[in-house]
């Protein structure tokens, strides 16, 4: 919980984009990295529910 209440921003990340240029019709496409911080988030929140996720009712 402590990780998640540190992290002070949104969770929103997109590892590709692609799109098609609106005048010239070129296919565009950009990559990048899940930031470091994300990375931790997303590693403690795993870690987290493997704990927890016999305690969860999935009802």
């Amino acid at each position: 919980i402590s990780t998640l209440r540190k992290f002070d921003r949104q969770a929103l990340h997109a590892t590709m984009l692609r799109l098609y240029h609106p005048i010239s019709g070129i296919e565009m496409e950009w990559h990048a990295p899940i930031p470091q911080d994300m990375v931790e988030l997303i590693d403690v929140m795993r870690a987290d529910f493997e704990e927890h996720k016999d305690e969860v009712d999935w009802l």
